[in-house]
């Protein structure tokens, strides 16, 4: 897993703002607590296949949703063609 951490890093570092207070606390909080339950209990870890199968259905649902909001606003007169 390291090696692909690494990878991950290296692929973030060049748009990260170092010092932005915002990025330093969502480090020490969120992102060591994700590393360390991860590494407490590796069979947490996603594959890519899972986690690209889960940005999908999270998609489709946004859509779905987008989709309805449109309907409901030419349905009230709230959009203009």
């Amino acid at each position: 897993m390291g090696n692909k951490v690494n990878q991950a890093i290296r692929h973030i570092l060049p748009v990260i703002k170092p010092g932005d207070p915002a990025l330093e606390n969502w480090l020490k909080t969120e992102v060591v607590a994700a590393c360390d339950a991860l590494a407490a209990d590796p069979s947490r870890v996603l594959s890519l296949s899972q986690v690209r199968s889960n940005l999908a259905k999270h998609h489709e649902l946004a859509v779905e949703k987008a989709a309805e909001v449109n309907r409901s606003m030419k349905t009230k007169g709230g959009a203009h063609d």
